[in-house]
């Protein structure tokens, strides 16, 4: 029974150790190791103020394809691709490249390196338990094309992102992700796409 109750004690001061293993510089630490070499994302997508979901790909070098149910938007780099399936109507556009934008690429490929730890804390929930909340302030606010004045991200224990909130003057815009998968395998064919034969096509480049 002793040796029972030993053990009992262990594992428990083992996992209070381990959930209190981060502060907030040991956690973007880590979190910049796990981010700064990826290539690739995918997962799926919830928008809370506005009721948007849908799923993401996006690839390094501008390359990204969102799907909802009434519209997709695919990037190759070069050319943007915005259909509408209830108007029937695809316009193609001219991608153009700003570093001090917002954009999938800088986000999710190199968003850490404008970005400080300023609180964390955690979250837990019946529905997915342990989360570490890491808010960061930008470095050099002038920089934003959007005035970001926080970035909340909740990460599980894997340090994967589960929700993004992005605070501003204007209104926050709080995403939840889900199935987050760092550098799969993604064709070269999802970062093109066909206008169907039956659409509209409005070319604006």
């Amino acid at each position: 029974m002793k040796r029972l109750s030993l053990i009992l004690s262990l594992l428990v001061l083992f996992i209070y150790t381990s959930n209190c293993q981060y502060d907030k510089y040991s956690l973007f630490e880590s979190l910049t190791k796990k981010y700064k070499d990826i290539k690739s994302v995918s997962f799926q997508f919830y928008s809370v103020e506005s009721a948007i979901k849908g799923s993401l790909k996006a690839a390094t070098g501008n390359k990204y394809s969102m799907t909802m149910p009434d519209r997709t938007v695919v990037c190759d780099g070069t050319n943007i691709w915005n259909y509408s399936k209830q108007e029937k109507k695809v316009v193609i556009s001219q991608f153009e490249e700003n570093t001090s934008s917002f954009s999938i690429d800088n986000f999710f490929f190199s968003f850490l390196n404008g970005y400080k730890p300023v609180n964390y804390y955690k979250e837990n929930s019946s529905a997915k338990g342990l989360a570490y909340v890491l808010e960061m302030e930008p470095i050099s606010k002038s920089s934003q094309s959007i005035t970001i004045t926080k970035l909340k991200l909740w990460l599980d224990t894997g340090l994967n992102i589960q929700k993004v909130e992005i605070l501003t003057p204007q209104s926050p815009q709080t995403w939840e992700i889900s199935n987050f998968q760092i550098n799969p395998s993604i064709a070269k064919k999802v970062f093109q796409f066909t206008a169907p034969k039956d659409c509209e096509v409005i070319d604006l480049r």
